[in-house]
């Protein structure tokens, strides 16, 4: 149980290191915006937003 909680750690940490800038990125356009819409949030932190499908 050790080992599993210690691997999802370690890559919890790992993949915020990798994201750090696209986390900076959001942080700083919410202190100046307070609300994002979902195009912008994704657009701020370079993510392409993927359609959703219509029902």
């Amino acid at each position: 149980m050790r080992r599993i909680v210690d691997e999802c750690y370690d890559r919890a940490c790992r993949l915020l290191t990798e994201h750090r800038p696209k986390f900076d990125a959001l942080t700083t356009a919410l202190l100046e915006q307070e609300t994002l819409e979902e195009d912008e949030a994704y657009r701020t932190a370079g993510i392409p937003l993927i359609p959703k499908p219509e029902a």
